[in-house]
């Protein structure tokens, strides 16, 4: 069951207050039942260089991973897949092709309940 997910601005991994709030969110739901699986996909932006995007997915996964620990996930709850440029959103192939938006919904960290 897809739940949410977060957008970022080009090249970044930091996490504003919004996000923390989705991911405290997160970290509700599953502490109320034990029987949930949380997926998390990372994806990043398609008119990125491939090596900058895999080590930007990498460190925005290692964030939110950390921060759902930090709120008392157990790392064997959480299903993390790294999935860069092979499931975009749409198809911004350069950054002229589309609004910003357009690469954000690209560059997502997207949230399933299994």
């Amino acid at each position: 069951v897809f739940e949410g997910y977060i957008l970022y601005a080009s090249g970044k991994a930091a996490l504003g207050q919004q996000a923390v709030d989705f991911l405290e969110q997160m970290a509700l739901t599953m502490a109320a039942d034990s029987s949930l699986t949380l997926h998390i996909d990372v994806h990043s932006d398609l008119a990125q260089e491939a090596g900058i995007a895999q080590y930007i997915c990498e460190f925005r996964a290692d964030l939110v991973t950390a921060v759902l620990m930090d709120r008392g996930l157990s790392f064997d709850r959480l299903r993390v897949r790294i999935q860069g440029k092979d499931a975009p959103f749409n198809d911004c192939l350069s950054p002229e092709a589309c609004e910003e938006l357009g690469h954000q919904e690209n560059r997502r960290v997207a949230f399933y309940f299994r």
